[in-house]
Order: C-alpha cells, then sequence, then structure tokens
C-alpha cells in the first residue's frame, strides 16, 4: 500500500480519499482535510487499488475501470480507473467502526438528546414504522443500528443491505447482503431480491440500511398486509424528500401502480419519520422527528414532533 499504509492504520482515520494522486485527504472526527506533503504517482495509487481489489478478489485494468469492493475486515472501496478517468485514478476508502455504537454514545456526542432517543426507543418498541433519512456520511445507519437495538431480543429481525454494516447485538438476526454482478456480468442478486426472499423467512422485523428500487413498494404492501415495526433508511435531504422519493422508488416496482394508491400506502404504513443531518462542523445531530398524520387531499400530512434549532455561527 506504499505510503497509504500508515493512514490505513492509524485509528483515528476513518476514510482517505484520493480524487487525484496529487490530492490525499483523510476523514478524521467527522471532518475532511487534506494531507499535507503527501503527493502520490499516479503507479502508487493504481498498485493500492490493485491490491485492495485482489484481498477481495477482484481485479480492475482497462476493461473493468469502475470497481467496488468490501475487504473481510469490513474496509469498503470504490475506485477508477483509466479510461473512464482523465486524471489519474480516483481511490475512496472507508474503514469500518471498530466498536458497535451505543445509545450512550449517541446522546454523549449530541446527536440527539436522551428524551427524543427514549421516545424513539418506545416507537420501536410499539411496532411502529420509522423511515430514517439522511444524507451520504450523516451517521443514518449507525442511528437505525441503535434504534434497532431497541427491538425486543426474543423477535426475529432481517437485515437487508447493500453491504453488511449493521451490529445488531439480538440472537435472531438473519443478514442479507447484495451481490454484485462478476466480470461478466453474472450473478447479481438486487436489494428486491433479497427483499422478496428474505419476506418469505417470516420475519417479525425487517431493516433496511437504504431502499434502493422497487423493494419500497414490495416492503409497503408487506406493512400494509401486518407486517409492523420496520426500520427503513432511505437517502433524503429532508421530511418531504424521504416522502416524496419514497413514492418514486415504490413506483420503480410496478409502473402501472397509481400514484395516489402508492400515497396512500405511504400514509397507511410510515407512522414516524426521522432525519439526521451532518453539520459544517463534523457533527452529526437528528434534525426532526415527525409523525404521519394521514392523507388529505392527496397529500401526505406531517407533523413534527421534535425540531433541531441551529444556534451560534459556527454551526
Amino acid at each position: 500500500m506504499g505510503p497509504l499504509e500508515a493512514l490505513l492504520a492509524d485509528p483515528e482515520v476513518t476514510g482517505i480519499f484520493i480524487p487525484k494522486p496529487q490530492v490525499v485527504s483523510v476523514e478524521q472526527g467527522g471532518k475532511t482535510e487534506r494531507v499535507a506533503g503527501l503527493s502520490l504517482e499516479q503507479a502508487e495509487v493504481l498498485a493500492a487499488i490493485r491490491d485492495l481489489a485482489a484481498r477481495a478478489g477482484r481485479r480492475v485494468d482497462f476493461s473493468s475501470p469502475l470497481i467496488e469492493v468490501r475487504l473481510p475486515d469490513g474496509t469498503r472501496m470504490n475506485a477508477a480507473v483509466t479510461p473512464v478517468t482523465f486524471q489519474g485514478p480516483v481511490l475512496s476508502i472507508r474503514k469500518p467502526r471498530c466498536d458497535a455504537v451505543r445509545r450512550e454514545d449517541l446522546v454523549r456526542d449530541l446527536v440527539l438528546p436522551e428524551e427524543m432517543l427514549g421516545m424513539l426507543e418506545a416507537c420501536v418498541r410499539a411496532r411502529l414504522n420509522i423511515l430514517v433519512s439522511g444524507a451520504l456520511g450523516t451517521g443514518r445507519t449507525t442511528l437505525l443500528e441503535v434504534l434497532a437495538g431497541a427491538i425486543p431480543e426474543e423477535q426475529s429481525i432481517l437485515t437487508v443491505e447493500q453491504e453488511a454494516q449493521l451490529r445488531l447485538r439480538q440472537p435472531r438476526v438473519m443478514r442479507l447482503e447484495t451481490r454484485p454482478p462478476d466480470a461478466l456480468g453474472r450473478g447479481e442478486v438486487s436489494m428486491r431480491q433479497l427483499v422478496s426472499h428474505g419476506l418469505l423467512l417470516r420475519p417479525d422485523r425487517v431493516v433496511v440500511d437504504e431502499l434502493q428500487g422497487g423493494e419500497a413498494l414490495d416492503l409497503l404492501w408487506a406493512m400494509r398486509a401486518g407486517l409492523d415495526g420496520c426500520l427503513l433508511g432511505i437517502h433524503a435531504s429532508g421530511q418531504r424528500d424521504a416522502i416524496g422519493r419514497l413514492e418514486t422508488l415504490a413506483s420503480l416496482g410496478d409502473a402501472w401502480t397509481n400514484p395516489r394508491a402508492i400515497r396512500q400506502l405511504e400514509a397507511q404504513t410510515i407512522q414516524v419519520l426521522v432525519r439526521i443531518a451532518r453539520f459544517r462542523d463534523g457533527g452529526r445531530r437528528v434534525t426532526n422527528v415527525t409523525e404521519c398524520v394521514g392523507l388529505k387531499r392527496e397529500e401526505i400530512i406531517l407533523h413534527d414532533l421534535f425540531v433541531f434549532q441551529q444556534t451560534g455561527v459556527g454551526l
């Protein structure tokens, strides 16, 4: 790995990003900063990409210029090489968390106050369906993991993820992970396939790290049919955006489904929406906890229960 070996070994570094060989940035404490004095040659970056790909039994070359892998230790790598890049190889490495995050960690780090977390845990125990939204890097998966920790141990839990990251301590956890196609485009296992198969396993709860397509419609119908207490993650920048994106993803499941029917499904199945965001100081905070009141004139009515109000200049 050359000069990157020291960065990978540093426990304080959670991510390494190389948009071009002359620029190396690392993520520490939620902030991303450029490493002063470190400039790599294209051959060094390419060697690091090939080394990481080889550890996962993959290859990257002219015929396969894009690669996304997860190593056995949980490290995730995304890279691109010639001919799809113009300034040299591009590399992103995200290291796994060393320890599972506890509810006390979220309160201590001011992600959300104890009262809000207690209310959300009560919602989980009451088997309400919760939709957690947030952009990339906001801590959505971590929040889902902590909330899922409130599920009673006697219940079976199905987790469906693109890359297995959730660490649940309950004994009856079934973990499913998508599989990308091989170099010949074969063997892909999608999120929708996993959800469809996983529902046949008859879980008591379903936890999905990030909804990505038609599986959203399958889950809405399953929740409408009585599968309560689901925890779903979605990539969105706000509560209205989360509802709109969920409707869009559900429409991918069946092009003939009426948009109003999907909206009615959402209003009948999603009870609580939670939004988490990342601020300029590197902190991650829950900004909204919202209840879904119902459907009125084809519009889903939302009511905020908690709202984060930003004060000060440094945030």
